[in-house]
């Protein structure tokens, strides 16, 4: 993710618990990149899948979220 965002292919959107994703972005080398703040995993999954379904997004990497919780 980190080499595509750089060479300018990719932008990263990030849907998750702001603090969280803050924190593992210090150990990435990534500055193009949005937060969406949700609170539970069920509501990361929910607008992780509508951003997808409905735009603007177009690929979905799972990333911390167990796959059981999207459906």
């Amino acid at each position: 993710m980190a080499e595509s965002s750089e060479m300018g292919i990719t932008q990263a959107i990030l849907i998750g618990n702001s603090q969280k994703i803050e924190k593992n972005l210090k150990n990435i080398a990534i500055s193009d990149y949005e937060i969406i703040h949700t609170d539970t995993l069920e509501e990361t999954a929910e607008k992780s899948v509508k951003y997808i379904s409905k735009g603007p997004g177009t690929v979905l990497m799972k990333g911390m979220i167990k796959t059981v919780k999207i459906r």
